[in-house]
């Protein structure tokens, strides 16, 4: 284990290092500095993690793809310590249930549970000195010049951060000191008990999932919540236009974005409202689907605990071609768009499968409000199945007419892509159980896959 001291120092170099350094001239400088990082962290690979030995001295093309799945299968050859899926998940599942996140599982070593999208909950594994650093990275990225200097300044009151997430962690909680205070909000409660926690916490900086933030700006909007936060940022969902746009209404502030996963720190939104990779402390193979849309290959060069190397997310991002203004290389996102399995699939006239991506389908249904709160569009096969919640109480007549514009607007689309329409078809709306991660669109079931 490290002394606070010890914990100190690696907190301090990485925020300076990540705030005012890695001035690199041009994107193959960039690059040039993770060939040297991967090529010292595949060296440590060999020597510490046992899985990894047979490829010591190989170059990272030929160390073996790694998917959840396999990752889970060898968990225990993964990591430094031998420790096992099953004592990990065992002990995260008992945190969560009892709501304690304080404890490490072994000395120095935390454990943490991912919100589960697919379905598997990843488990991941940090030590000491990763969350050390890890706090240094996520605050250099985040903090407002404004922010900096308040956390600074002794005689300013501290930081308040609200942090609102199904599950806390020791990761997390790193960033809780004396001049920065962390409030977990846990998203098992009401969305009532969340508005009356906030009230008391008047955070500076709201940090939640995209739509936990429209809930509450649209609480907001209504009058029973009056908080003044500063900084919004996304986490854990796809941001929307929607979501944006309620943020701006709600506290006039541009919602940014923290893309943290199981594996690590993905990107974030940097000081000119661009997402960038966060391609200084990781090395990002796209996996090209179109010429603009890849799924990540991750291989973190940060963590030593349990490694991530080559790691392919199911993530679907949009890169952008546009140079952002803050003058740093790493690649700018245009959007997460979701996980693979949100893209929808339709026959073309000479039947192959063609994707439908999600930004196709959210830009159509943003025009559909106000007259919808929120929305869901499930595939199964050759059906459509579409959930609507109207933003104001509708008569039947009134439903059917806006069931009716969607489909009609859904079959335009299907025109222009020159795709063969599915059967379209309308159920209830249901609300989400407290705390589930909101997905919007998703192929249960593809027409190819019948």
């Amino acid at each position: 284990m490290l002394s606070r001291l010890q914990q100190a120092g690696i907190f301090l170099h990485a925020f300076i290092r990540t705030r005012y350094g890695f001035r690199f001239s041009n994107r193959a400088a960039l690059e040039n500095w993770q060939q040297r990082r991967v090529s010292h962290f595949l060296q440590s690979c060999a020597q510490h993690i046992p899985y990894y030995r047979a490829f010591a001295g190989k170059p990272l093309p030929e160390w073996p793809l790694m998917q959840k799945e396999q990752m889970q299968q060898h968990f225990a050859e993964l990591n430094q310590a031998g420790i096992s899926l099953q004592q990990a998940q065992q002990f995260g599942l008992t945190a969560e249930k009892q709501r304690a996140f304080s404890a490490p599982l072994q000395p120095g070593i935390a454990v943490g549970l991912s919100s589960g999208t697919s379905g598997q909950r990843g488990v991941f594994l940090v030590s000491d000195k990763e969350r050390a650093r890890w706090a240094g990275v996520i605050l250099a990225r985040v903090l407002k010049p404004a922010h900096l200097r308040q956390l600074l300044n002794p005689f300013a009151k501290p930081l308040s951060v609200a942090f609102l997430l199904r599950a806390n962690s020791k990761l997390y909680t790193t960033v809780h000191n004396a001049r920065l205070h962390f409030h977990y909000g846990d998203l098992q409660q009401s969305l009532s008990a969340l508005v009356n926690w906030l009230q008391g916490v008047q955070p500076q900086i709201l940090i939640a999932p995209a739509s936990v933030l429209a809930a509450l700006a649209r609480a907001q909007l209504q009058g029973s919540l009056q908080i003044q936060p500063q900084q919004v940022i996304s986490v854990a969902e796809v941001l929307e236009a929607d979501d944006k746009l309620l943020v701006q209404q709600a506290w006039r502030q541009q919602a940014g974005q923290i893309y943290q996963c199981t594996e690590g720190l993905l990107a974030y939104t940097c000081e000119h409202g661009q997402l960038h990779l966060n391609e200084e402390w990781l090395h990002i193979q796209p996996h090209w689907l179109d010429d603009e849309r890849f799924t990540p290959e991750i291989t973190d060069f940060g963590r030593e605990t349990q490694a991530f190397v080559r790691y392919r997310l199911d993530d679907v991002l949009r890169v952008s071609s546009a140079q952002c203004r803050c003058g740093r290389h790493s690649r700018v996102l245009s959007a997460i768009e979701g996980r693979q399995d949100d893209v929808l699939w339709l026959p073309a006239a000479d039947s192959s499968m063609q994707p439908v991506f999600p930004d196709k389908l959210r830009h159509l249904m943003m025009q559909l409000q106000p007259a919808i709160e929120d929305y869901r569009i499930e595939q199964h096969g050759i059906i459509w199945l579409i959930r609507l919640q109207e933003a104001t109480q509708l008569t039947a007549e009134q439903i059917s007419a806006l069931q009716h514009q969607t489909a009609a607007a859904l079959f335009t689309l299907f025109l222009q892509q020159q795709l063969q329409a599915p059967e379209i078809r309308f159920a209830g709306w249901e609300a989400m159980p407290a705390g589930q991660k909101r997905r919007r669109i998703r192929c249960q079931q593809s027409p190819h896959k019948e």
